[in-house]
């Protein structure tokens, strides 16, 4: 299952989509991924231009191999090392410290 979801602040109803593989969150008003652990068949995430701070929520998703969140406000890179799978990475334009 795919889906692209425009005008979202939060993931709400989304982590009962539990079959999701490819998720595009971007351009929305998203600062906080709680609950996105809940999708463990994620492989594709996008979350490119939101005001995401912590990738902390998604250390669990173990088999996700694509990231795309360049234009966040990430700090903290030290969560995607519990990533194994992950090969495609994108951060530009986050204010990583770590």
């Amino acid at each position: 299952m795919v889906l692209l979801m425009q005008g979202a602040k939060e993931l709400g109803v989304l982590t009962s989509l539990t079959s999701l593989q490819l998720l595009n969150l971007s351009f929305n008003n998203i600062s906080n991924l709680e609950g996105i652990h809940q999708l463990q068949m994620l492989r594709f995430l996008n979350i490119t231009h939101n005001q995401v701070t912590s990738l902390q929520p998604i250390t669990a998703l173990s088999g996700l191999t694509t990231l795309n969140a360049g234009s966040n406000k990430v700090q903290d890179t030290s969560a995607l090392k519990n990533l194994p799978a992950l090969r495609v990475l994108a951060l530009h334009k986050n204010d990583i410290r770590k």
